[in-house]
This record gives structure tokens, sequence and C-alpha cells, in this order.
């Protein structure tokens, strides 16, 4: 991504003025126990979709910043207009190190990392919310970077910061901003109708694996109402386990304080009806699993896992295709969103997308921001200048050295 390259397209660099940065006050909390003063109000400002929702609510905040919060500090902000709460940015600060030596300031969203979505909780003036925000931080001169990650295109804020950030001097790129796209099918037709879409090599590779697993003993498919929360849980976290670790990888059930935080979400989500799930049983035992929620009529997948004994049945392709089946029936569903990634194996099934949208900039009156950008720039003429004076050989390493260059995200 460029950093400082200035505005594009639509966004023009006018000025705020006094009287539209005034009309919202904003205060900065930095404690666990302010951030707790929010409860009654925090969830009042959510959107109607799972998106603004899922990852954004009171009880997904607190409780992943007493599980994550560590080498971390809040900043949340809170926009006020006649004492009352109209907004609230749920950011947090962090420090991390280029090349292990330069310290850089960064504020995010909580959640960053772990969420699929990040959002700004605002009312009615969500343009007015958002330029008061950036006015806000423009005049702290306490962070480097601002990296707000996956905004739901749905919610329009990417565009209100583009626009509102360019207005007050921030360097800004819209068009090189990243974004990420997420999957959905849309489920008010009829599975008949939506199967003949799909692909034919998908259709028969399917086939096949449900005649195979079939020749083989059979198998059960079982939805949330067949299996008790707690024994899904248990299930989940063994096979999620035996999965990453066939693949060289840890399990966040694992791993002591995500682990934690994932048990805690989904227990107090299923409290909430929102989970959803199903799973292929093969000799009473589950195999493989599809783990998400529901909400707005939206059934969200969120994490998937299978027993690497049945690698060779594509158990998943056979589990998902079963429970887009059933959900198609179901008159509460009106869509399947695959949530953020972008894998192959989505777009088998899915053709539409939304996006989510990143919006990173730099302080723009900061001098150590400047000089990042400076040496950035500089390292970049260089590499350039290397990879055309290169010899064949060398091209390679040099490419290899870019690619391990900390990525501006």
């Amino acid at each position: 991504m460029e950093w400082g390259v200035g505005h594009s397209g639509n966004y023009s660099w006018r000025c705020l003025t006094s009287f539209e940065l005034l009309l919202v006050k904003i205060r900065e909390l930095r404690t666990a126990d302010e951030l707790h003063s929010l409860a009654n109000e925090w969830d009042k400002l959510l959107g109607a979709r799972g998106e603004d929702v899922l990852a954004s609510n009171f009880l997904w905040a607190s409780t992943w910043w007493a599980h994550l919060g560590r080498n971390r500090e809040l900043r949340v902000l809170i926009a006020e207009e006649s004492n009352q709460i109209v907004g609230i940015a749920p950011l947090c600060a962090q420090t991390i190190y280029r090349k292990n030596l330069a310290p850089v300031k960064v504020r995010c969203f909580i959640g960053d990392g772990l969420s699929d979505y990040g959002c700004i909780l605002a009312g009615d003036d969500r343009d007015g919310i958002c330029a008061a925000f950036l006015g806000h931080l423009q005049k702290k001169r306490d962070w480097h970077e601002l990296r707000l990650h996956n905004i739901p295109d749905t919610t329009g804020d990417f565009e209100r910061l583009c626009r509102a950030g360019a207005r007050l001097g921030f360097l800004i790129n819209p068009d090189a901003l990243e974004s990420r796209r997420c999957f959905f099918i849309r489920t008010e037709g009829t599975f008949s109708d939506y199967s003949k879409s799909l692909g034919r090599n998908l259709r028969h590779d399917v086939e096949k694996r449900q005649r195979r697993l079939n020749e083989a003993g059979g198998f059960e498919i079982k939805f949330t109402q067949d299996i008790p929360f707690s024994t899904f849980l248990d299930a989940i976290t063994s096979i999620h386990s035996k999965r990453q670790a066939d693949v060289g990888r840890r399990s966040f059930f694992q791993l002591e304080e995500e682990g934690a935080l994932v048990r805690e979400i989904l227990s107090a989500y299923h409290q909430r009806g929102w989970v959803s799930y199903v799973a292929m049983a093969i000799d009473d035992q589950i195999a493989a699993y599809r783990l998400g929620f529901q909400y707005g009529g939206v059934v969200y997948d969120w994490n998937t896992g299978f027993d690497p004994r049945y690698n060779n049945f594509s158990v998943g392709k056979v589990l998902l295709h079963e429970w887009l089946r059933d959900l198609f029936r179901r008159p509460d569903v009106k869509e399947f969103n695959f949530m953020r990634g972008e894998s192959d194996f989505k777009k088998l099934f899915a053709g539409e997308f939304r996006l989510n949208r990143d919006f990173c900039v730099r302080h723009p009156r900061s001098l150590y921001a400047k000089g990042i950008n400076l040496a950035e720039t500089i390292w970049r003429a260089a590499a350039t200048r290397g990879r055309k004076n290169a010899e064949p050989s060398e091209k390679a390493t040099l490419l290899d050295e870019q690619v391990r260059w900390p990525a501006m995200k």
C-alpha cells in the first residue's frame, strides 16, 4: 500500500469549519471501568445487520479486551451532542516495530485481527460523527498510524472517512486501500434452482463424494437442534485442533487467551440464540462441522473443520452442500454469508460478494510519521533500481526481501 500519495477521485481538500467540528464533542476513554460504563448505551447505536453487530456489540468488545487487551491501551472515542452519546469509535492503541527497530504507534479497532468486521457505532448523522472522530485524532500527537480494518461496505463509513480525512488533510490514496470480498448466497429461491447454477464439476463431485461416504458405511447430517451446544463445543475443539495440527498450525482453541475468548463468546451468543451450526456424524461421532451465527435472517459461516481421517471424502464440501439445502427450506433465512476470506472453495458455491474495506492513514502532522513515509519512499526507490540492475539470478533474492518487508496494511 502506498502512503502519503494525496487525494484522488472525488475527495476534496477543503478543511472542515469550526462549526462543523464543534457540533459534536469528543471525549476519550482509557480504562476498563470507563469502558464498562458504556454497557447500557453501546448496543443502542448498533446497526441492523449482522456485520454491524456480531463483532461490534458491547459483549464482544469488552470480552475481547478482557482476554486480549494485554500490551494494548484503550482509546475509545465517545461522540456526544447535547449530552447524549451519538457515536462510539471502539479503538485501542498498540506499538509495533518495523524491522524490529522503529516503533510505530497504531490506533485500531478493538478486536482487530480476530474480528471479521470493524465498525464505528453512530446514530443518524454518520457523516458528522466520522468527521468529528477524525478531527479529534488530528489534534492528538500520541499516534502515527490509524488502521481501521474490515469496515463493511454496507455501512458506507469507508467513504465517509475518506471524504472527511481528505478535508482534514490526512494523506489518503483511496484507490490503494485494501479491500476484501465477503461472498454470500441468497437463499430466498429454491435449492434446485441454486444447485443448477453451480458448476457441473462441483455438482458431480458432491454426488461422487456422497456415494463414497454411503459405500463406506453412511453418514448423518445433524443441525443445531440435534446436538447439545456443550457436546458440540467439546467435539469441535478436538476436531479443529487435529485439523490445524495436520497442516502445521495450532488451533486457537489450544491458545489460552484466544481459546478462552472464543468459548466465552460462543456460550454467550448461544444463550442469545445467535449460534447456528451443522455437523456430519460418522459412526455416531462428529467427523466435520460448520459453525456460524444467525442474525437478521442471515446465517454467517464463521469456522469449519473436519477430522483429517476423512480428508479423501471431501466431507467439508458435502456438509456445506447439505447445510445449504436445509437453509433454502427455512423461511427465517434469506442469506448465507461466508464472511471475510476469498478462498477458491467459497467461490465454488457463491458468485456474489460485498466488500470489507481498510481505512489506513498516517498522522498528517507527525514528523515521525512523515519520516517513516520518507524512509519507505527511499527504500522503494532503491529496491526498484536494484531490480532493474540485478542479474537474473539476483532478482529472486530482491523479491524475497520485498516480500519480507512489513506490509503496510
